[in-house]
């Protein structure tokens, strides 16, 4: 939500969800925040969900279904979602296992859910060192490694396809609060799409990819 860099960021991070969806029907954003994946369906298509009240404010008129929840325990009946998306949730709750759980129970058998979260590394690392523990991250805050997220969502899901990014993005445009290096970067738009440009090459090498 702050400038123009952001949400060209989230645009991006958007449709790098939205590309990998192939199949239609009733859309459920797991942790919806501001709502920027609900905008890009019709209103009475996507259902969006958030902890956060002031999140789903933001959210108002991109969807007609909204819906204060706690993603470990979801207030829906079974198979009802052809579509989940799970955009940077699960390493900020306490069980992510169980919002895990609660996503397969809601979702049609023949759906498919996309899931993003930070991967264990020093990019990842980055931010929280620069907080120093403050109010961006709380306890139940993680990362985590390939090997552990497969752990967790495998019980549930077959997984289809592993994709890296945000490389030089997620860092430096993220957590503008906290280090905001764009500050006295002139035409910031440009810059912002150098930095997701990097993270395009970065994703085609394989010693740096994963």
């Amino acid at each position: 939500l702050v400038g123009s860099e952001m949400c060209i960021r989230d645009s991006w991070w958007t449709d790098l969800m939205i590309k990998h969806v192939t199949v239609q029907g009733r859309v459920l954003d797991n942790g919806c925040g501001v709502g920027h994946i609900l905008e890009r369906f019709a209103p009475d298509q996507a259902v969006g969900v958030d902890i956060s009240m002031n999140m789903l404010r933001h959210a108002v008129g991109k969807s007609n279904r909204l819906v204060l929840a706690n993603s470990q325990q979801l207030p829906f009946k079974s198979n009802l979602f052809d579509v989940v998306f799970c955009r940077g949730l699960l390493h900020h709750l306490p069980r992510p296992d169980l919002a895990a759980r609660e996503i397969h129970r809601v979702l049609k058998p023949a759906g498919e859910v996309v899931f993003v979260d930070p991967n264990a590394s020093l990019i990842s690392r980055l931010p929280r060192w620069a907080a120093r523990g403050g109010k961006h991250f709380s306890n139940d805050h993680k990362s985590f490694s390939r090997a552990m997220f497969r752990k967790m969502l495998e019980p549930y899901f077959a997984i289809d396809k592993v994709e890296y990014f945000g490389y030089v993005a997620y860092p430096l445009l993220a957590f503008p609060d906290l280090l905001d290096v764009f500050k006295y970067v002139p035409f910031k738009p440009i810059a912002a799409k150098v930095a997701m440009g990097m993270d395009r090459l970065f994703a085609r090498i394989p010693v740096i990819r994963a």
